[in-house]
């Protein structure tokens, strides 16, 4: 997989490397906010933490809005999709580590296992380096 970035590729490879992570997988750097509201609207979740502000932070005590756990699987694979666009996933599977703030950037990080890339290790990874969501597709 290549690298597709929009942050220097010096500090994305820092967040990758924390998470013990080969120096050439891809990253892609990301923004949510707008993604939200209408992504609560499309999955009819109407749990408060995803899109009112006051809510999340006064009422749960999050720093910001929660963004949602399918959402960044989502993100994964649209990222494994971007990279290998001629590729069809056969399984995939992931599992949220640590809740992804709104307010605070992150990243979308892949990378080909060693067995003729027939499988593709994804994961999130925090604006502060900590791993978020981990993710597993095998490749037909």
């Amino acid at each position: 997989m290549s690298i597709g970035i929009i942050q220097p590729l010096a500090k994305c490879r820092r967040y990758c490397e924390r998470h013990r992570r080969a120096r050439n997988g891809s990253v892609r750097f990301i923004q949510i906010r707008f993604f939200l509201f209408r992504y609560s609207a499309l999955t009819l979740n109407g749990h408060r933490i995803h899109y009112d502000r006051p809510y999340a932070v006064e009422q749960e005590g999050y720093p910001g809005l929660v963004v949602h756990g399918p959402l960044l699987a989502t993100l994964l694979l649209d990222l494994l999709h971007r990279e290998l666009p001629e590729e069809t996933v056969k399984a995939y599977s992931f599992r949220a580590m640590s809740p992804v703030i709104d307010t605070a950037p992150f990243f979308v990080c892949g990378q080909t296992d060693g067995d003729q890339g027939k499988t593709v290790r994804l994961w999130i990874a925090g604006n502060d380096g900590t791993l978020r969501m981990e993710a597993d597709a095998v490749l037909a």
